[in-house]
């Protein structure tokens, strides 16, 4: 297991490791499965899926492109009048992978 990433299972050991650990009386176990729960689901987010997964509802997501061995990332939409996905820059190439666009950053001031 890397560093950066949960193991799959969570055993018991490892559960009391984390609760008798640093946060040893602060932090309850359901508290930490639900920490554990949304960082998992946070990094699944985060993957590139196939471009087949992809919303078709003219969100605008990250699109990979692997065009004469050349990547590119662009941000596109699918546009259901054409069939086909619609690049914000860059010149067309079909995208074979997407991601959710994260979050934008708060502006203070606003």
């Amino acid at each position: 297991m890397s560093e950066d990433r949960l193991p799959d299972t969570l055993s018991e050991e490892y559960l009391t490791k984390l609760t008798e650990g640093a946060w040893a009386g602060q932090t309850k176990p359901y508290e930490v499965l639900t920490l554990i729960a949304a960082v998992r689901s946070l990094q699944e987010k985060a993957k590139w899926q196939p471009i087949e997964t992809a919303p078709k509802d003219k969100t605008v997501v990250l699109t990979f492109t692997d065009s004469e061995g050349r990547h590119a990332i662009f941000p596109a939409y699918y546009w259901e009048s054409y069939s086909r996905w619609l690049q914000i820059e860059g010149p067309f190439a079909a995208p074979t992978h997407w991601m959710p666009l994260p979050e934008p950053p708060e502006v203070s001031g606003e």
